[in-house]
């Protein structure tokens, strides 16, 4: 072999190294720091909020406090922090510790804040952040979904339910022959014990009596769409009807809006409105005892640019007594919006 073929099989082997190595710098950084995000806005000839702040983050979870128009949330930089919901100005902001990274929903209640991991739930004062009390209740790798039942937390845990003591954080465990859909202070949603595929039954929780069944669409326990009660409505998601206001006590679909939808609800208890964001971004406000369409609020740009449409993204919205709430995580951006009169 002559030392000029050497020397070219020297520089190839030179260059494919290097190759080797950028390609896998590249694909070691997050995709977020290679994808430039879009700005996004809000289309003033659609629409019906006013915006008061933006900010560049995005939360992964958030809730509220309805009088103190305090917003409690988990970031996408993993951070946990408390801001006022009518300027964007930061109460509180915290670093957890790695034990308490890996949020997968978030409650808030009566002056504290409750996070749950794959592992553990975790109590934190809402004044500061500062954590009370943590306790474990399994080794992961399976749905969670977290559900405020006002002086306790139930925790939809794979297969189980559990109901946690918002003040000790003691552990008492729900156990049933079929799957639980929904736990309510009088009222539990099982599966069907007809043994279908879809159907629910509606049970008595004092007397154990069978109040309901209802063999139509079973809905769904998502972290993203948290189940959330108003009256004896409970609003939930399903696969072929979209989302449904239904009534736990009758087993009926009161309404259903079957479209994409890409946020969680957020619902202003006192008036008895929700807002949640479609998928041509689109926000929409509903009158959650009709489930009419009340108003429209259009977010540009309405559709993803080509190069993110295969990743995924969050979309959450919380609402205060003067406020809603909007978080994009495709775009890095929060906005708090006016409530009209």
């Amino acid at each position: 072999m002559s030392q000029i073929q050497r020397l070219k099989i020297s520089n190839f082997i030179r260059f494919a190294f290097v190759a080797v190595f950028i390609a896998g710098v590249l694909l070691s950084c997050p995709i977020s720091s290679r994808i430039q995000p879009m700005d996004r806005e809000i289309d003033t000839t659609n629409a019906h909020l006013e915006l008061l702040w933006m900010s560049n983050s995005s939360l992964w979870f958030q809730d509220a406090d309805w009088n103190s128009n305090k917003i409690y949330a988990y970031t996408t930089k993993e951070k946990l922090l408390s801001f006022d919901s009518e300027t964007g100005s930061i109460f509180w902001e915290k670093n957890l510790p790695s034990q308490e990274l890996g949020i997968r929903g978030l409650v808030a209640i009566n002056q504290s804040l409750f996070t749950i991991t794959s592992t553990d739930i975790y109590r934190y004062a809402s004044f500061n952040g500062e954590r009370v009390w943590a306790t474990h209740i399994g080794d992961g790798h399976v749905p969670i979904n977290i559900q405020n039942a006002e002086d306790s937390l139930n925790v939809y845990y794979g297969e189980r339910v559990f109901n946690v003591s918002t003040e000790s954080g003691n552990i008492s465990d729900v156990s049933s022959d079929a799957k639980i859909y929904w736990m309510g202070k009088k009222v539990l949603i099982l599966q069907s014990s007809l043994g279908m595929n879809s159907g629910m039954n509606g049970i008595e929780r004092s007397t154990g009596k069978v109040l309901w069944e209802n063999a139509e669409s079973s809905f769904r326990i998502e972290e993203w769409f948290p189940v959330q009660s108003l009256g004896q409505s409970i609003f939930v998601l399903t696969d072929d009807l979209g989302i449904c206001s239904f009534n736990f006590f009758t087993g009926e679909y009161i309404w259903c809006l079957p479209d994409k939808f890409i946020s969680n609800l957020g619902v202003n208890t006192v008036n008895r409105i929700g807002y949640i964001l479609d998928g041509d971004f689109l926000l929409l406000e509903i009158d959650l005892d009709t489930g009419q369409i009340l108003a429209e609020t259009q977010f540009l740009p309405r559709e993803l640019p080509e190069d993110m449409r295969s990743r995924g993204f969050e979309y959450t919205i919380s609402v205060t007594k003067d406020a809603v709430v909007v978080s994009f995580s495709d775009s890095v951006q929060t906005f708090g919006l006016r409530i009209a009169p």
